[in-house]
This record gives C-alpha cells, sequence and structure tokens, in this order.
C-alpha cells in the first residue's frame, strides 16, 4: 500500500487538468498559481494554515518557512508544499477534537473551518450545529 504522500502525487499526476499547477521540485512539491487570501501571505512560521486542494477540498498543514523565493507548507502526511501563491485560511490549533455545536464559537469562521467542524460532527454522529446559542 502506497504512503499518504505518494496517493496524493499520484491522484494529481493522474488528472491531465490539474498537471498545470504540480511541478515535482525533487524535496518538495511546488504549487503553482494560485491567489493568496485576500492578496496578502500574512502568516508567519509555525502557523496553522488550511490549503486549498483540488480533490479533499482543504487540507490542514504548517507552515514551515517564508522567504522570497515563497512559503514552505507541511502537510500531516508528510509533504512538503513550496509556493509564491497559494490559497490558505488560518487554522486554529486548539479546535476541539470534538467539534462544536455552535459555530459561531469557531475562532475562524470561513469555509475550511466550518467544513472541518462539520466532517468531525458528523464522523462523531453528531450531525446537528447552531449558528447561535
Amino acid at each position: 500500500m502506497s504512503s499518504s504522500k505518494e496517493t496524493r502525487v499520484d491522484a494529481i499526476e493522474a488528472s491531465d487538468s490539474r498537471k498545470d499547477w504540480l511541478v515535482d521540485s525533487g524535496d518538495a512539491i511546488q504549487v503553482s498559481p494560485a491567489t493568496l487570501h485576500d492578496g496578502q501571505l500574512n502568516y508567519v512560521v509555525g502557523s496553522h494554515v488550511w490549503v486549498e486542494d483540488p480533490d479533499l477540498a482543504w487540507i490542514d498543514g504548517e507552515i514551515q518557512e517564508s522567504n522570497k523565493n515563497g512559503v514552505t507548507i507541511r502537510f500531516e502526511s508528510g509533504t512538503r508544499v513550496v509556493s509564491k501563491s497559494v490559497t490558505m485560511y488560518p487554522k486554529d490549533p486548539e479546535f476541539p477534537h470534538n467539534g462544536v455545536k455552535d459555530m459561531t464559537r469557531l475562532a475562524y469562521l470561513h469555509e475550511p473551518g466550518v467544513l472541518h467542524n462539520l466532517q468531525i460532527r458528523y464522523s462523531a454522529n453528531d450531525i446537528y450545529v447552531t449558528s447561535f446559542e
């Protein structure tokens, strides 16, 4: 069985429509083109982020390095991405492991945060949420 890193790369390479944004650059995978959130990169090394993915919608990772060449993000699977531009949003590192019932209690009320909370709640068979208490 292949690792998460191999599976992800193989899935992307299998689709010709997405090959334009994936370039194997040795140790890392370079993602381009995309856009930065709000046109700026306001994250520091160690920030936890959600990165847009064509197959999984959003993947969580941590910023490892940021310089003039771009930003390096390491995903939980071990895959590293180096990019000058990528769509990403901040991730709450203190997110409760069982999710939250009231969505307004999310530290970040954006698409990846909401979808992650719904996924956690659905997995626990506790799908009902509110947007107020």
